[in-house]
């Protein structure tokens, strides 16, 4: 048992607590103890928890679709499914324009003036069959006939010397293309487009060259050629782009079938435009050959005939070239001198 004294001490540590004897166990215990407080733990919200739980729904989520998409699987059958053809696409191909250094350059001849005649017997009489039959205008042509026998040939000159610039320039571009990386297919297509317009303007040269040259079938033919050339490019886009709205008709919805429809028209309409610009660009080649045949225009003449915005133009600036001499009355001057020298008035036959 304890002392009295030890019961003193226990009670000045434990802060003044009383005891008792237990009566069972005859030893002292503590008889106020308080009663301990209830302690709260506080709630702690971890993100990574929260994140877990999110993650932890979502796959039980999507596991329930996947459930649901097999049990409507294995619903469908075949008759539900519906084949789908792939369209047909037709590319465009590169259009092959005339080689410029393929178009020959012909040199002019040279042609040498008439002998002149000695026999002055022989001359006065051909001046009466001249004048009888020409009037003054013969005489007039007949005295310019040296100073224009070689205008042709200065103009034929001309022409080659501008065909082989053209040549040239072709070439040029040309070796750029082949140096020029495959990868950029704008700047190459840049460069074809230039070298087709070099080809049409060269073969229009070529045309005026041969008419100059008096070679008229030949003219006419580098004429068409130069039209064929600058149409073609065009006219295989609208034939492209019908083909393939044909070919994939049946593809398409009835609302897209209409949009097809109103597109075909247009492509019709723009079908048609194309052909009377072709036929008018041909109808004013062909005046500009025939002013080129006259003899009579220089070869910017016959370009103004050639840059005609349509036919009428054409016709009203080639007509001063084509137009046929009147035949006209003699001077009265001219009249006396010839009675002078033939001793009578010369009569037309």
């Amino acid at each position: 048992m304890p002392t009295p004294e030890e019961i003193r001490k226990a009670q000045a540590i434990l802060g003044g607590l009383r005891f008792t004897t237990d009566p069972k166990t005859g030893l002292p215990r503590p008889t106020d103890i308080p009663a301990p407080r209830p302690t709260t733990v506080p709630k702690i919200e971890s993100p990574r928890i929260d994140n877990a739980m999110r993650v932890r729904s979502a796959i039980q989520e999507s596991q329930g679709v996947l459930e649901r998409a097999q049990q409507a699987r294995s619903t469908i059958t075949s008759g539900d499914l519906t084949t789908i053809s792939a369209p047909k696409i037709t590319l465009p191909t590169p259009i092959q324009f005339p080689d410029i250094s393929a178009i020959p350059i012909t040199e002019p001849k040279q042609k040498a003036l008439p002998a002149q005649e000695t026999d002055f017997t022989k001359r006065i009489g051909e001046l009466e069959t001249l004048i009888t039959r020409a009037g003054e205008k013969g005489i007039e042509t007949q005295r310019r006939t040296g100073e224009a026998t070689f205008e042709p040939e200065r103009q034929i000159v001309e022409i080659n010397k501008q065909l082989k610039m053209l040549q040239a320039e072709d070439l040029k571009l040309k070796e750029q293309a082949e140096k020029r990386n495959v990868l950029e297919p704008f700047a190459a297509g840049e460069e074809q487009r230039a070298r087709r317009n070099l080809a049409i303007e060269a073969i229009r040269l070529s045309a005026t060259s041969e008419a100059l040259q008096g070679n008229i079938v030949l003219a006419e033919r580098q004429a068409r050629r130069a039209v064929e050339t600058e149409f073609a490019e065009t006219a295989r886009d609208i034939q492209i782009k019908r083909q393939n709205i044909v070919d994939n008709y049946d593809l398409l919805t009835p609302v897209q079938k209409k949009r097809a429809d109103a597109l075909l028209l247009q492509l019709d309409r723009q079908d048609e435009f194309v052909k009377q610009q072709r036929a008018v660009r041909e109808a004013i080649e062909k005046k500009a050959i025939e002013v080129a045949a006259s003899g009579k225009a220089t070869n910017k003449d016959i370009e103004q005939v050639r840059s005609a915005k349509d036919e009428i133009e054409a016709t009203r600036l080639a007509e001063p070239f084509l137009r046929k001499e009147a035949r006209e009355e003699f001077a009265t001057g001219t009249i006396g001198e010839f009675q002078r020298i033939f001793g009578r008035t010369p009569t037309h036959e």
